[in-house]
């Protein structure tokens, strides 16, 4: 049994389409001034986007010291550091990411610590050396945003199994996880709309095509997305393939180590047949588009669409 968003994959028509960097990198150097440090497992926080080339960072155990090595600056990446560094009051340092990085990660920002929302004079952003100004910019929103400093994604298993319906878990996951970034993602896109237009205009030399970034639909989709992967991650947990294994009395006596079962499919039925459920759903989706088009409408040349979805009339 399907859950209901795996017929609904994206939220916006095409909404997958992603703008072509290529040419728009604001030009970096690599200066191997330091030893990369050795891997070190990055653990499930870590799941950066990789169509957009973005991510932002909890926990900051993960990243303290994944790099120390800095870049040299081109004449158009230094225009673009001291520009981001007044529109954020901070000084902007550029750094290389962690070598462990899946390689479509262009940028990151680490939340907590050193260079991040509570550090007073300093903003760290991690990037790879062929950055384009869409994703720096996008990075740069992150630095930019309060709200990160005391972000808090974690999720309280004891309250989760005390909510006896299906749709207050959902309810809960997506408050807990997927709305803060569905928020966080938007207001970084916006930033982008806002400032790199005025960044471009100043210098009508540079390669800068915003408008390709802003009217390609994965511009809304990407925060969007945040959304349904709330939906996709509370059906993997409560009917995901994990299959429950646990010892009998019965089997203890026949010498069987343990036995396996698996979720009946009345229960995927009786969650596609409810109604409270579907009801929620369909409040998450509404309430994400709605606050991505009030936010990011504006910086498209025409708004993409929402998609119609499979059950459309």
């Amino acid at each position: 049994m399907l859950p209901r968003r795996a017929l609904e994959e994206t939220l916006y028509k095409d909404g997958h389409r992603n703008t072509n960097f290529k040419g728009q990198e604001i030009g970096l150097t690599r200066s191997f001034s330091n030893t990369p440090p050795p891997f070190s497992a990055l653990g499930s926080q870590y799941t950066p986007n990789s169509e957009i080339g973005v991510a932002t960072i909890d926990d900051p155990s993960l990243l303290y010291g994944a790099s120390g090595d800095a870049y040299s600056l081109s004449p158009a990446a230094q225009r673009t550091k001291d520009f981001l560094s007044e529109m954020l009051g901070k000084n902007l340092n550029l750094q290389s990411v962690a070598p462990w990085t899946p390689s479509g990660v262009k940028g990151y920002f680490v939340s907590a610590g050193p260079g991040g929302p509570k550090d007073p004079n300093n903003r760290t952003i991690y990037v790879r050396q062929d950055v384009p100004y869409p994703i720096l910019f996008h990075e740069a929103g992150h630095a930019g945003d309060p709200a990160l400093a005391d972000r808090d994604l974690s999720i309280d298993p004891s309250y989760i199994k005390g909510l006896r319906t299906p749709s207050e878990r959902l309810d809960y996951l997506f408050e807990r996880t997927g709305k803060p970034k569905v928020k966080s993602e938007t207001e970084a896109q916006s930033f982008v709309g806002r400032k790199l237009p005025a960044f471009q205009r100043q210098n009508p030399d540079l390669n800068i095509k915003s408008n390709d970034f802003f009217d390609a639909p994965y511009y809304k989709e990407y925060p969007a997305s945040y959304a349904t992967k709330s939906i996709d991650d509370f059906y993997n947990a409560e009917l995901g393939q994990m299959q429950n294994q646990f010892v009998t009395e019965e089997d203890a006596d026949r010498g069987v180590a343990m036995r396996v079962f698996e979720r009946a499919p009345e229960t995927s039925l009786k969650y596609a047949l409810d109604r409270d459920l579907a009801s929620k759903e369909r409040e998450i989706k509404d309430f994400t588009r709605a606050y991505v088009d009030a936010r990011l409408n504006q910086f498209q040349t025409k708004p993409t669409e929402p998609e119609p979805g499979y059950f459309a009339q």
